[in-house]
């Protein structure tokens, strides 16, 4: 066989592996996930830390109809149970690791900081557009909640901006939500439960990010990354 006829046989193998890789990875994307989960007495706080001993809550995971599934446990006074279920096997998942202190965990968040990637006036600019896209990716989690939370994150920002989100989309009448701006919170009781298919958000993030107003942010960001001026 001529050089020629090695390197096309080459090329014809890359192509048929590449289609096999895009066929898996479609199929991955039209396997439905679905998830529940419900959680009572919650408490934890930036002020308090986590106080889990009243804490009670169930989540159960489930994709690949059952072949793949993770779950979790805790009752009030008890030790968190979790497990993975893969092709029928079973493995209990345990609480290793050092625990970190309060003030670690402080200190590994302020490294982790870093300034923000959009600014002030283009994430207004943005604000029509992701209107749009999370009520459309609202609407694609099949998503059904009850419950009464109040809830904060570390900045205040963050905070409000999760409140500017949760006013562009249809919360559930039986969830209630009272942000906190004062504290890294959260606090109350839930349920839940999703039924996703996973095609659907991808659809809809992807084009969001190719429309005009969204991708003149994001590609001059990335010509100025490859120019080596970012």
């Amino acid at each position: 066989m001529t050089a020629v006829g090695v390197a096309l046989a080459i090329l014809v193998g890359m192509g048929w592996a590449l289609a096999g890789l895009a066929a898996l990875l479609l199929l991955g994307l039209l396997i439905p996930l679905r998830a529940s989960g419900m959680v009572k007495d919650l408490a934890v706080s930036e002020s308090g830390g986590a106080n889990l001993e009243p804490t009670s809550w169930r989540v159960q995971v489930d994709w690949g109809f059952g072949l793949v599934r993770f779950s979790s446990a805790k009752e009030p006074g008890s030790e968190i149970g979790a497990e993975w279920r893969v092709l029928g096997f079973t493995r209990p998942l345990d609480r290793g690791g050092r625990r970190r202190t309060k003030r670690q965990a402080r200190q590994e968040r302020a490294k982790e900081r870093r300034p923000r990637w959009i600014s002030a006036r283009e994430a207004l600019s943005l604000l029509p557009e992701l209107r749009l896209c999370t009520a459309r990716l609202w609407r694609s989690l099949g998503l059904e909640a009850k419950g009464d939370l109040a809830y904060g994150l570390e900045d205040p920002y963050l905070t409000g901006l999760c409140e500017g989100l949760r006013a562009m989309v249809p919360c559930p009448e039986d969830l209630r939500l009272t942000p906190d701006f004062g504290e890294a919170r959260l606090e109350g009781w839930a349920q839940v439960r999703m039924t996703l298919i996973p095609i659907k958000p991808a659809v809809v993030l992807v084009g969001t990010l190719f429309r005009r107003s969204v991708r003149r942010i994001w590609w001059s960001r990335l010509k100025a990354r490859f120019a080596g001026t970012a």
